[in-house]
């Protein structure tokens, strides 16, 4: 296991935005193992490392009624450790000030240090460290709280020095306490991230961690404590194995459950998350950091007063925690602000207002500001002048909700009022990638590097940069291309003029414009790493995004199709993105995924992707679907990759519902609604009139129709022997097996005995019509197919086991008849569409093949070859506006295509447009250079246009490639004219 930082963009888990609660310490007194006389002590300390609680309770009440005063301080330290995990709080505190002050032990001033610290009573906190560290000067417990105490006044220089004091007890004790090492792993990880010493990081996960380990092999906290380091820095993968193997040996163990629930969070899993934090409350209900991570699935959800409701629990068991407190400003001012009509007002006045935080810290609440919010952020200031976890973990907060704006001004307040806060300034650079910030972000992202090596998302951010440096720019009206020259310069142009096609019509539609240009980034292979690592890299700063195209809603990036094998339709994607740009921004980010999604899809203008329909079928018939309130999960915690398609499919199908039940006006009045901050119960009574239960049974009824639809034009691909009595299907079992090991002679027998009792058994026709064929008797197959074929409802199997014979009989008019009639009869198998256009193609029944072929294109966005055929065809019917409007769809898939800029240059050509032909042309001879046809092509454009140089150029080129070319002889004339009639 190792920290080592990233030199290469590694894959892992995306992490939340959320920004974490402090590593949690066991107890605030030591659990001994050292005194082996004391066997009982010991068992019970062993039960508390084994999560058996109330046993351990028992043996301590056990010992404690002993009357040894050698083990009553040991034994009550031990009980408080356990009533303190289990939520008890109250008794643990109570058990404590029931010792006389004058007989209290060091240890049990340092736990009420640590009651008091927890509370919030840092004066009563201060008092009892100074009690503790009177008795014992080496208390590591009380030098820990007077550190944090330090911390959370701003005394930094005090509990820097602190730190190091428990570097130094190591270096000069060599501790091996498991409780000793778990607090100088405290001390050494703050002085680390403070001063930037990442060797610590390192040192306490290989060495301190597994010195746990070592001193007790029943201690889980060294997997604990290896693990929540590492989930730190986004090594999800070895971090989750470090507490599950916690887990394993005492699986009621808070911390590790709460960290576990933290690495769900992160990797969006919230069901798996929140059943840990049930498990957490059902130890101890009143755990302020359980609340908070639930409070912030509550907010990924958009459920902003649930999760404040809870972040106001845990104000009251942690009162001055920074990380609660800044969860809960940052839900203040959300809540109160749902119905801000002027999102860039807010912005300014909160980030004027945080700018005014300073060494004075006299700060006014101005207008538009939350006061219950400033109110927090007023009395944290006041006690902490370098707060630094409170505004990084507002930042976080804001950014859940994707206020991206109001999180920036956040994190620049925590990184001005505490640099020594490393992730801050980690945030802060992510931050202004996310937001397209990329010259603000190359220096917080150095600085936050120095500070943190080891985290990963900085580490490969840093190389995103350097990539993002180095592309051209290519500026339309309302969009920055960013693009590698070398590689991608033709696909940014496109692209470009593209996106200036679609603005109108999107932002008519939507009724909503983006305040500022539309930065676009197109990431290609760098360095040796492929652009889809970029691209994954770019967006969540770790590879892995199962996508070719994402935005922020200030940014877009996509994977370049020309670094694909597979290639996808940019333009397609480009106008999804976009549509999520308009949406996020016109609601100030409020809009649900599931809806900006069903946007996106609903405004491409493609019909539903026949896979989708066949999902549909599936699920729906299976009642395994979604509704609003968990359709977000087929977005953000998909279970396959076929459970993220059907989440759009159902997004989509909202959208449609919404628009023929309602109206398309409906659409944008949902948009309004959430915008304003209206949760779906609420935005479906505001829009539709009706209640959300009522809006849900019409789109079951609504949906349920279109697979009732699509079942009846679906056709099984397989027959049921359900239907037939069990002989019959007995006897074609016994056929099929016959068949297969080549006895062909007596599947025959067994099937002619069938069909002379059941004529119409059409397995048996196919399987005996197939021996035929393959014995030979071609005629007897296509007879007896033929009489079984009813074309007005014809049996799937029969109508396709009779079009392939044909085909492999080179019957290709009687094979593109068939499929054509399949391709009528079953529409949901794209395949017979595609078999039947291509033979019409090969036989020169072009209308019907440029009919089928339009189909094609328009059920699938990404069929490069189905376009080629379409321009193609187009072109030889003297369709030449079609014929350049197919050959553009085909290069929106593939823009270094040959054949496409050919058919455009041609098509332009006969349109008498010439300079858009020798365009075209001269991009085919690019893509494909030394093509006799192209240059021969492109030598009469030149010619046409009285380009004499340059025909003569190319015309040269042929002579090179191919001398005794006939051809040559008329293009050489065609110039030589030319020249003569400049002379003349």
């Amino acid at each position: 296991m190792s920290l080592r930082p990233s030199i290469s963009l590694v894959p892992a888990v995306c992490s939340s935005p959320t920004h974490w609660l402090a590593l949690l310490i066991f107890c605030g007194a030591s659990i001994s193992f050292a005194d082996e006389s004391a066997v009982s002590l010991e068992g019970a300390n062993r039960l508390v490392l084994r999560g058996e609680y109330q046993q351990a309770v028992e043996t301590y009440d056990d010992l404690l009624k002993a009357g040894d005063s050698d083990q009553a301080v040991l034994a009550r330290i031990g009980k408080v450790t356990v009533l303190r995990m289990t939520g008890r709080r109250n008794d643990a505190r109570q058990l404590l000030e029931s010792v006389p002050f004058e007989d209290r032990a060091a240890s049990e001033f340092a736990a009420l240090a640590e009651f008091a610290f927890d509370a919030g009573a840092w004066d009563a906190a201060e008092q009892f460290v100074i009690e503790a560290l009177d008795r014992d000067p080496s208390n590591l417990s009380a030098r820990w709280t007077r550190v944090e105490l330090q911390t959370e006044r701003g005394d930094l220089e005090d509990a820097e020095r602190g730190c190091r004091g428990f570097i130094r007890h190591y270096n000069r004790s060599q501790p091996t306490e498991p409780d000793e090492l778990l607090l100088v792993a405290n001390g050494a990880l703050r002085y680390a991230r403070w001063r930037s010493v990442s060797p610590m990081y390192d040192f306490v996960v290989n060495e301190l961690s597994r010195d746990i380990t070592k001193a007790n092999k029943d201690d889980w906290r060294g997997h604990w404590l290896a693990g929540t380091l590492l989930l730190e820095k986004y090594n999800s993968a070895e971090a989750v194995e470090e507490l599950t193997a916690a887990l394993k040996m005492n699986p009621k163990a808070v911390p590790a459950l709460l960290s576990l629930a933290e690495a769900q969070l992160i990797s969006l899993n919230f069901k798996g998350c929140e059943a840990l934090l049930d498990q957490v409350e059902a130890i101890d209900a009143e755990n302020a950091q359980a609340l908070c991570i639930r409070a912030d699935v509550r907010l990924f959800e958009g459920d902003r007063a649930k999760a404040l409701a809870l972040v106001e629990q845990a104000v009251d068991r942690r009162p001055k925690d920074q990380s609660v407190l800044g969860r809960l400003a940052a839900l203040r001012l959300l809540n109160a602000d749902l119905q801000q009509s002027d999102q860039t007002t807010l912005v300014d006045v909160w980030t004027s207002f945080l700018n005014g935080i300073g060494p004075e810290n006299r700060l006014k609440t101005p207008d538009g500001v939350s006061p219950a919010a400033a109110r927090v952020v007023k009395q944290v200031v006041r006690r902490n002048p370098r707060a630094g976890l409170f505004f990084e973990t507002l930042g976080g907060t804001f950014e859940i909700q994707k206020q991206y704006l109001l999180a920036r001004p956040a994190y620049q307040t925590a990184v001005r009022v505490m640099p020594e806060h490393a992730p801050a300034k980690n945030a802060l650079g992510q931050l202004q990638m996310r937001i397209g910030d990329v010259a603000s972000a190359g220096g917080t992202l150095d600085e936050a590097f120095q500070s943190d090596p080891f985290n990963v998302r900085v580490s490969n951010l840093r190389k995103v940069v350097k990539v993002v440096e180095q592309l051209e720019t290519l500026e339309t009206d309302h969009f920055i291309l960013r693009f590698d020259p070398d590689h991608d310069a033709l696909l940014a142009e496109m692209l470009g003029e593209y996106l200036e096609t679609i603005y109108p019509r999107l932002v008519r539609q939507f009724g909503f414009e983006p305040t500022e240009k539309t930065p676009f980034e197109i990431y290609s292979s760098t360095y040796g790493v492929s652009g889809s690592s970029w691209f994954s890299a770019r967006m969540v700063g770790l590879p892995g995004i199962d996508t070719v195209g994402a935005s922020t809603g200030h940014i877009i990036a996509i994977t370049s199709p020309n670094d694909l094998s597979k290639k996808f339709n940019w333009a397609q994607v480009a106008l999804h993105e976009f549509v999520h740009v308009i949406n996020l921004q016109q609601t100030d980010f409020r809009i649900p995924h599931w809806y900006t999604e069903a946007l996106a899809v609903w405004s491409e203008g493609f019909a539903r992707p026949d896979s989708w329909n066949e999902l549909l079928i599936e699920r729906w018939n299976d009642g395994d679907y979604r509704n609003l309130n968990n359709l977000n999960e087929g977005f953000l915690r998909p279970k396959s990759s076929d459970d993220r398609q059907f989440a759009y499919c159902q997004a989509e199908l909202y959208a449609e519902y919404i628009a023929e039940r309602f109206g398309e006006q409906h659409l944008i009045d949902l948009i309004e609604a959430y915008r304003i901050g209206l949760l779906n119960a609420a935005a479906v009574e505001k829009v539709f009139g009706i209640t959300l239960d009522d809006f849900e049974q019409g789109y079951q009824e609504y949906v349920s129709n279109i697979v009732e639809q699509l079942s009846s034009r679906a056709g099984p691909l397989q027959y049921d022997e359900s239907d037939l009595p069990e002989v019959a299907a007995s006897q074609i079992r016994a056929a099929q097996m016959a068949f297969q090991q080549g006895r062909f002679d007596e599947a025959a027998e067994i099937l002619d005995k069938l069909l002379a009792e059941k004529p119409d058994v059409a397995q048996a026709i196919v399987l005996r019509a197939t021996i035929d064929f393959f014995e030979g008797r071609t005629r007897e197959a296509f007879d007896r197919l033929e009489v079984a074929l009813d074309k007005d409802s014809p049996d799937r199997q029969i109508l396709i086991t009779l079009a392939q014979l044909r085909r492999n009989q080179g019957d290709v008019v009687d094979a593109a008849e068939l499929y054509s009639l399949a391709a009528e009869k079953f529409p949901l198998t794209p395949d017979y569409l595609r078999q039947a256009a291509e033979l019409e193609f090969e036989i020169g029944l072009w209308a019907a093949a440029l009919e089928h072929f339009t189909e094609l294109c328009a059920r699938d966005a990404h069929d490069l070859l189905a376009r080629k055929r379409a321009a193609y065809l187009s072109l030889e019917m003297q369709k030449f506006d079609r014929a350049r409007e197919f050959a553009l769809g085909g290069m929106q898939i593939d823009v270094t295509d040959s054949e496409l800029h050919w058919i455009a240059g041609r098509a332009a050509r006969k349109a008498g447009d010439l300079d858009r032909a020798i365009r075209s042309m001269t991009l085919a001879d690019q893509f494909q250079p030394d093509d006799r046809a192209i240059l021969s092509s492109l030598c009469e454009l030149h010619t046409e246009a009285g380009q004499i140089p340059q025909a003569q150029a190319i015309l040269d080129r042929l002579k090179s490639l191919h001398p005794h070319w006939p051809r040559l002889r008329s293009l050489t004339r065609n110039i030589d004219r030319l020249k003569v009639s400049e002379d003349e």
